[in-house]
């Protein structure tokens, strides 16, 4: 695995280089940075599968290298001392994150993720990370499909319907399929309005007029839609 690691810490980048090598034969790497923009350059021009992160840095935080990146296909692992970020770096679901002084037993656990979602081509942590972020940023709902870029408001979105690896997004207004997975939206969309009821369906609560008990239960939205609640669901939905 071709990596990069950027800390501001001419110290403890030097340690993380020492125990990965001791640690993982496989890991090859490739720059180790302590200026963030000098960081951002190397994943661009080198692409690497892997790039460990500080996030407390001079000028540019962690999350500002990654939005400053064209190169957006390596996975992230954040090292950093700060543990404030913690939570928000979970809930914006990074890859991982390892406090300093670091732990080898969690570095390898993180490590080995990486490998396994490099080699599954799992859908890319580190452009959801950016997604997650920057709509936490806005008062709407930024959706990548495609080549476009779609804007919501909450309100405007009824409920979702996967699709395969797509989703139907219904809005107030229409009817959008997206190149995107259910659990994505779900990873992406506001806990605070929208609840994932069923393997098929997420659904904006504000948008729900009824509830019934038969057929194994499901509710009426405020389009007339119907949608199946699952059976574990249904105290949520409640």
């Amino acid at each position: 695995m071709r990596t990069i690691i950027i800390d501001d810490e001419p110290k403890a980048a030097l340690m993380l280089q020492i125990e990965l090598k001791k640690l993982f034969s496989e890991i090859d790497i490739i720059g180790n940075f302590q200026q963030p923009d000098l960081g951002i350059q190397a994943i661009d021009e080198q692409k690497p599968d892997l790039v460990f992160l500080d996030i407390e840095m001079p000028k540019k935080s962690g999350f500002d290298v990654l939005k400053s990146c064209k190169f957006k296909k390596m996975q992230v692992i954040f090292a950093t001392a700060y543990s404030e970020y913690a939570l928000q770096a979970i809930k914006a679901n990074a890859l991982d994150y390892i406090l300093k002084p670091i732990d080898n037993d969690e570095l390898e656990s993180a490590v080995k993720k990486a490998k396994q979602k490099i080699e599954e081509q799992n859908f890319n942590q580190f452009q959801f990370l950016i997604d997650k972020l920057e709509n936490d940023e806005k008062d709407f709902i930024k959706i990548p499909s495609g080549d476009q870029i779609l804007f919501f408001q909450a309100e405007e979105i009824i409920y979702c319907k996967a699709e395969s690896n797509y989703t139907l997004i219904f809005t107030t207004n229409k009817k959008i399929l997206v190149s995107k997975t259910l659990k994505y939206m779900e990873e992406l969309l506001p806990k605070n309005d929208f609840i994932r009821i069923h393997q098929s369906f997420i659904i904006n609560k504000n948008h729900i007029r009824a509830y019934s008990r038969l057929d194994g239960g499901y509710v009426t939205l405020s389009n007339g839609d119907t949608a199946r609640v699952a059976k574990n669901k249904k105290n949520l939905v409640l």
